[in-house]
């Protein structure tokens, strides 16, 4: 009875709100017809417009406070029935708490997964940097390398690197631009205080950028106290030179002190004038380092303490930035950069240069990049996996909005008697079909607040997924981009999904559904197959990403079981810095083996050895050879790895020689040169010949080739999984003096457990030696993959997630399926059919489901695995096995998710059934 009496009041309100429209309407329209009258009237008595005009309005004043009160009234009733249906649906979710359970969360889910990866790929490809217009800045893309070249980021290991005085020779004449600056294509690392370390006491690691006096300038940084770096800054006469910290060291360090302007510091032991603070919204100049401070370029010397590289022409270690003129487009300017670039080289050439050195030049070229996001090339190496785990989790908020629809189809079926009463007392369809609107976006914004927690929760999940030792340049907070496209996908998707359920439920014929459970209607039909429908289209998704994970989860194991040419295991690799902690480099040999003959003396350890970079650490140092006998063609690229090592390098590694001899103490300083070089050296240059006592020279074609090879060993991968091993040659570091970064350590147990045994060793020797870090080299190769394990382990994710919501959605339909089917069941049952018979009557019926998207899913699979083929490492990206697996996992859960209906409906009793009925 209160039931009746609500619909009644409902009814009454919506007549109400309608007459109270309708009257406002009739009103407006009377009261304009008769004000243009009465203007005229007045008019036609000598009245100009607007005071005739005027006069109308007084006279019929009380018609216009009439239609006010009419509108009033209208929209007092309109915002009063949205009142009404917010309560109303409040209540009827209420009494629903595991329906609205299930689809909020199904909706977090898919809008939590979604909000994450568009915030990383936000951070990553898609915001500016904040600067001034940066639509209107480039960089110096790729060219034809020429010289040396070295970078400390594998990311970074191209050709877009320029040497200073090449960089000086551009800003002198290069016309196109507004401005041109440069930055240093390598963070470094330095210390705050007098970059000499103390027994116990760790020195004060920051994070230096070297930028051209210029750069902030060209770029427009924006400036929180002080100002920038000046032109006039970047000079070595300076008594003491400028140097501008990031809003997050001086918050970090200084606690936001304005008093900072003005005040010295020392960052590796040079005193420098801090001069202003950047912006908080600039981290750096490219998502993958955080910068602390920023220092003028012809400080070099002093922070890297090594030699200049200000006027080495072969050092190619920058990159060049520009601010287009407003009258010049970008293809102008690339045609007159690349004229201007093959000048400056011709002229540096000489007339006296080699026709082959002519042709080099002629091919020579840069590329200009768009640089309002950062440096290009970082982006272009995560654009790909950004845009693949976008898709995943749009597949994942596909799959979770068929489930919400599928739940929103099984709650309208429920409701047909409530809905069709209401109709059937003189409720509008189109008045149902709000109120189930407002129960569906009341849904979504529960949902919506969910899946921002979730994305919240998951978005330093990422990042740390992400990050290696240096801070990422990088938010985790949502900004209102992020924000406004979670709100319009979540409204969106629930809309949608929830839009054919409530048309459905709002069209369903009154009198089959008053005469109760038994009629079936053809809306009832068109639910049924919708359903289905939706089903299969689950399972065909779910089917892609569990490919795609299987995919990219086998690749992950290829990079990891591949043949590096060294062993990983029992390692520890020690990373030290004794050129930013200011040691004496000529006391530097005589540092280096104490250091190693105090480690070899430990308990546990078998052999250690130094070198310049260490393992999978990302540095390089790439150097032409020169080979006697072997005659470079004109675009041959005859560039190699250089590393410097002590003798018991290759027993510490695991890397036999193959051929000749190893290193030993009589490779010493003023000894004959010698090398050790890798087979694909010795391929390269020598084919197959034999490499042992032929003669190279390194640094360009016209070095002396003075170094006898001694020994060769197999290919190793120092750097980058994912490239062929280089040509490597290896020097005896006592006969090239000079800081060596990195010790390693080869254990007879877990190399872990013996790290605080080697830090104290070390302290012994070298006090003030900075140890940067330890770790074994199995870690080192773990973090080497952080991109591609981040990848597989959210693909797989998403899978999984996607297979649980497949899974869901087939058992809500088939157990929806069963209790429809309930008299039709126990009608078999009284005819005699038999538990396995009913049992298998169901579980086919799921199986046509899933076979169905299943067929779907692999024709899906096709396209997706070529898109994916660039993310996979030695596997097809149509792998049998992998699709295998991955159907037979599908096939297996959705049976698993079929049974318990299926045993259900084998249960029911043919009495109760009938009784049901």
């Amino acid at each position: 009875m209160r039931t009746m009496m609500g619909l009644l009041s409902i009814v009454s309100r919506l007549k109400a709100l309608a007459r109270g429209r309708r009257i406002a309407r009739d009103l407006d329209e009377e009261m304009a017809f008769h004000l243009e009258m009465k203007t005229r009237e007045h008019v036609g008595r000598g009245f100009s417009e607007a005071a005739a005009r005027q006069a109308a309005r007084r006279a019929f004043g009380n018609v216009a406070l009439a239609a006010e009160d009419s509108r009033a009234a209208w929209r007092y009733a309109l915002l009063d029935s949205v009142v009404q249906d917010v309560r109303y649906g409040g209540r009827a979710l209420r009494r629903s708490p595991v329906f609205t359970a299930a689809v909020a969360l199904t909706l977090a889910l898919g809008v939590g997964a979604n909000t994450a990866i568009l915030s990383l790929l936000d951070r990553v490809l898609l915001r500016s940097l904040p600067v001034r217009d940066p639509g209107t800045l480039v960089a110096f893309g790729a060219r034809h390398p020429m010289g040396t070249r070295e970078a400390d980021d594998p990311h970074e290991r191209d050709s877009s690197l320029f040497s200073y005085p090449l960089f000086r020779d551009f800003e002198r004449h290069a016309d196109a631009y507004a401005g041109l600056g440069a930055a240093c294509s390598f963070p470094v690392t330095a210390y705050l205080g007098s970059g000499v370390a103390t027994p116990g006491q760790p020195l004060d690691q920051v994070t230096a950028q070297l930028v051209s006096g210029n750069l902030f300038q060209v770029l427009g940084v924006p400036i929180s106290i002080g100002r920038s770096l000046l032109p006039g800054d970047d000079v070595l006469t300076a008594d003491q030179p400028a140097i501008v910290l990031s809003h997050g060291l001086w918050t970090r360090r200084f606690g936001q002190d304005p008093a900072v302007l003005g005040r010295t510091i020392h960052v590796s032991g040079t005193a420098y004038r801090v001069v202003g603070v950047t912006g908080p919204d600039l981290r750096g100049l490219s998502f993958r380092v955080a910068i602390d401070v920023w220092v003028p370029m012809a400080l070099q010397p002093q922070l890297m303490r090594e030699a200049s590289f200000l006027e080495d022409r072969q050092v190619m270690w920058l990159r060049i930035i520009g601010r287009l003129r407003p009258d010049v487009s970008r293809e102008q300017a690339l045609v007159r950069t690349n004229e201007l670039f093959r000048r400056l080289v011709a002229e540096e050439a000489g007339a006296g240069a080699s026709p082959e050195a002519k042709a080099a030049i002629a091919r020579l070229g840069t590329d200009l990049a768009p640089f309002a996001s950062g440096f290009p090339h970082l982006q272009q190496t995560w654009r790909r996996p950004l845009l693949v785990l976008m898709a995943a989790a749009g597949l994942v908020l596909l799959i979770a909005c068929a489930n919400i629809g599928n739940l929103l189809l099984a709650r309208a079926s429920s409701r047909k008697r409530e809905l069709s009463i209401r109709l059937a007392i003189g409720a509008g369809r189109r008045r149902l079909v709000r109120q189930l609107l407002t129960e569906c976006l009341m849904l979504s914004a529960l949902g919506g607040l969910l899946g921002l927690l979730v994305a919240r929760w998951t978005i330093p999940l990422l990042l740390g997924l992400l990050s290696s030792r240096r801070a990422l340049a990088l938010g985790t907070g949502l900004d209102g981009r992020v924000l406004l496209f979670t709100a319009g996908v979540t409204t969106m998707a629930t809309v949608l999904f929830g839009l054919v359920p409530s048309l459905r439920a709002a069209g369903g014929e009154i009198q089959s559904a008053l005469r109760g459970p038994a009629a079936t209607s053809r809306t009832d039909r068109r639910s049924w197959r919708l359903r289905r429908g939706l089903v299969v289209f689950q399972v065909a998704i779910s089917l892609c990403l569990l490919v795609g994970a299987g995919l990219l989860l086998r690749s992950l194991g290829n990079l990891r079981s591949q043949d590096l040419g060294f062993r990983p295991d029992s390692v520890l690799l020690v990373e030290i810095d004794p050129q930013g902690g200011g040691l004496d480099p000529a006391r530097l040999p005589q540092i280096h083996r104490d250091v190693l003959a105090r480690l070899d003396a430990l308990p546990g350890v078998s052999a250690s050895s130094l070198s310049l970079y260490g393992l999978l650490g990302g540095n390089q140092r790439v150097v032409g050879a020169a080979v006697d006998g072997h005659t470079a063609r004109p675009d041959e690229d005859t560039t190699v790895l250089e590393l410097r090592v002590t003798p018991r390098y290759f027993d510490v590694i695991g890397a036999p020689v193959v051929s000749g001899r190893a290193f030993d103490h009589s490779d010493r300083e003023g000894a004959p040169r010698v090398a050790i070089v890798t087979e694909s050296f010795a391929r390269h240059f020598f084919g197959n010949q034999p490499a042992v006592g032929r003669r190279f020279g390194l640094d360009g074609p016209s070095s002396s080739r003075a170094i006898e090879i001694v020994g060769t060993v197999p290919d190793v991968k120092p750097m980058d999984l994912w490239d062929r091993p280089p040509r490597l040659v290896y020097l005896p570091a006592a006969q090239v003096p000079g800081y060596l970064n990195s010790i390693e350590v080869r254990t007879t147990s877990d190399p872990a457990l013996i790290s605080p045994q080697v830090r104290r060793a070390i302290a012994e020797i070298a006090p003030a030696l900075p140890v940067l870090g330890v770790m074994p080299l199995a870690a080192r190769l773990d973090m080497s993959l952080r991109e591609e394990r981040m990848l597989s382990r959210l693909t797989g994710l998403f899978g999984a997630i996607a297979l649980a919501l497949a899974a869901i959605g087939l058992y809500g339909v088939l157990a929806f399926s069963v209790t429809q089917r309930t008299t039709e069941i126990g009608l078999r049952r009284a005819l005699g059919a038999a538990d396995r018979q009913v049992l298998w009557m169901v579980l086919k019926q799921s199986l046509v489901w899933v076979g169905a998207g299943v067929a779907i899913g692999l024709v899906a699979t096709a396209g997706l695995g070529r898109l994916m083929e660039a993310l996979l490492f030695g596997l097809h990206p149509i792998d049998p096995a992998t699709i295998l697996v991955a159907c037979a996992t599908l096939v297996a859960v959705s049976l698993t998710a079929a049974y318990w209906p299926a045993r259900r409906a084998a249960r029911v009793d043919p009495l109760a059934a009938l009784r049901h009925e």
